[in-house]
C-alpha cells in the first residue's frame, strides 16, 4: 500500500472514530436528560392527579358537612319551636285549670256549700290534681319530643362526619398510591433511559476500539510494505565487495583468491 495512502486511511479511521465515540456520547447524553424530563413529567402529573383526589374528596367532604349541619340546624329549629309551642300550650291548660276551678268554686258557693272543707274541698283538690296530671303529662311528651328531634340531630351529624372522614381517608389511600405509581413510574423511565444512554457509550467505546484496532493494522501492513523503512542513497551506500577480495578483519588484507 502506498504510504499516501495508508496515512490518509489511518487518519480518515481516527477522524471516523472520534466522530462515532462523539455521537455516541450525545446520544447518551440526550437520552439522559430524556429520560430525566420524562420522569420528572411522570412525578408531577401524579402529584397534580394526587392533588386533585384529595381535593374534590375535601369538596365533597365540606358540602356533606355543611348540609349535615344546615340539617341539624333545621332540626333544632324545629326543636326550638316545640319548646315554644309546649310553653304556650301549658300556659293555656293553666289558664283553663284556673277557669274552670273559679267556676266549680262558684257554683259551689252558690249553691250555698263552703268550698273550704269537706266534700267540696276534696272535689276541688281531685280536679286541681287532675289538672296538674294534664300538665305534666304534656311537658313529658314535649320533652321526650324535643329529645328526639336533638337525638336526630346529633345522628344526622356523626354519621356525616363519619362519612367525611371515610371518604377523606380513601381519598388520601388513592393520592398516596397515585403518587407511589408516579414514583414507580418515573423510577422505571429513569432505569430505562440509563440502559440505554450505557448502550451508547458502550457503542462509543466500541467504535474506539474498533477505530484504534483498524489504525493498528493498517500501520502494521504500511510497516511491512516498507512504507516507513528510509530509502536507500547512493552516496551513502557500503562500498561492493569486489570478486576474489577477503576482507579479514583480524589481520591484513590479502587479495588474488579466496582466503
Amino acid at each position: 500500500m502506498p504510504m499516501a495512502l495508508g496515512v490518509a486511511a489511518v487518519v480518515t479511521t481516527g477522524v471516523s472514530m472520534i466522530q462515532q465515540r462523539n455521537a455516541a456520547s450525545r446520544a447518551a447524553d440526550q437520552t439522559a436528560a430524556a429520560s430525566a424530563l420524562l420522569a420528572q413529567n411522570q412525578i408531577d402529573v401524579a402529584d397534580r392527579n394526587a392533588l386533585t383526589i384529595e381535593n374534590v374528596a375535601k369538596a365533597n367532604s365540606d358540602a356533606l358537612l355543611a348540609t349535615s349541619n344546615y340539617n341539624a340546624r333545621v332540626m333544632r329549629s324545629e326543636e326550638s319551636q316545640v319548646g315554644i309551642d309546649s310553653a304556650a300550650n301549658i300556659r293555656a291548660m293553666r289558664k283553663d285549670a284556673a277557669t274552670y276551678l273559679s267556676r266549680q268554686r262558684a257554683a259551689f258557693a252558690g249553691s250555698g256549700i263552703r268550698v273550704d272543707t269537706g266534700s267540696p274541698l276534696a272535689v276541688r283538690v281531685a280536679t286541681a290534681g287532675q289538672f296538674a296530671l294534664r300538665e305534666a303529662e304534656a311537658h313529658r311528651q314535649t320533652v321526650a319530643k324535643m329529645e328526639g328531634i336533638e337525638s336526630r340531630a346529633k345522628a344526622t351529624l356523626a354519621e356525616a362526619q363519619s362519612r367525611s372522614d371515610l371518604s377523606l381517608y380513601e381519598a388520601k389511600s388513592r393520592a398516596d398510591l397515585t403518587r407511589y405509581e408516579g414514583q414507580k413510574a418515573a423510577e422505571a423511565t429513569r432505569i430505562t433511559g440509563q440502559a440505554q444512554a450505557d448502550r451508547y457509550h458502550a457503542e462509543g467505546t466500541a467504535a474506539l476500539l474498533n477505530g484504534a484496532s483498524r489504525m493498528l493494522t493498517t500501520g502494521y501492513d504500511l510497516y511491512q510494505g516498507g512504507a516507513f523503512t528510509p530509502s536507500s542513497s547512493p552516496a551513502l551506500s557500503s562500498p561492493s565487495k569486489p570478486l576474489g577480495t577477503t576482507f579479514d578483519v583480524s589481520g591484513p588484507i590479502t587479495t588474488g583468491g579466496y582466503a
